[in-house]
């Protein structure tokens, strides 16, 4: 009975996390994967060293779609996001991911991720690099491949999928 009610929690807890993260980006679709406590870093190239953000919260790693037929504008550009919704301040942390098949039919930077444990890096589509570091561990190597598997996806030619709230399904780490 008690493994039925955490199921019931799991789903509550799930359409929670989709109501509020699309109210800061309306175009959100699916939620991949999450975990509960992140860090971002920025690169400061002049001086040569990393400066902590003051961004702390939830990161969430998700799909995104064209609400109308015709609206592919960032939504084209950016089918996948990263968001943190920030504990510390009104401002969020967020990065479109743009998968390498429309950077290289754009144009238009690519981006990159790899695995400075105990930090992911991510090399943002504006040039800008940034470091994320997860409290918990065991969410390193799935964000790292979850945000690798959306950099891999060709979406040029995909039809967009449906917003469905009812529907949405998130990997939801434990925290």
């Amino acid at each position: 009975m008690a493994k039925k009610k955490r199921t019931i929690d799991e789903k509550s807890k799930q359409a929670y996390n989709y109501a509020v993260l699309s109210r800061h980006d309306p175009k959100v679709a699916q939620i991949f994967f999450s975990s509960a406590i992140c860090n971002a870093y920025k690169f400061n190239i002049e001086e040569g060293e990393w400066d902590k953000l003051d961004c702390q919260g939830t990161l969430f790693i998700y799909s995104r779609v064209a609400r109308e037929a015709n609206d592919v504008g960032d939504a084209y550009k950016f089918p996948y996001g990263l968001t943190i919704l920030n504990r510390l301040s009104l401002e969020n942390f967020t990065l479109g991911i743009s998968p390498l098949c429309i950077a290289q039919a754009s144009g238009e930077p690519e981006m990159a991720v790899s695995m400075e444990d105990p930090f992911i890096m991510v090399q943002s589509a504006d040039g800008g690099m940034y470091g994320l570091w997860l409290f918990h561990e065991r969410d390193r190597e799935p964000v790292l491949q979850t945000i690798q598997w959306c950099l891999d996806q060709d979406t040029r030619n995909q039809p967009q999928p449906q917003s469905d709230h009812a529907n949405a399904q998130t990997v939801q780490a434990q925290a």
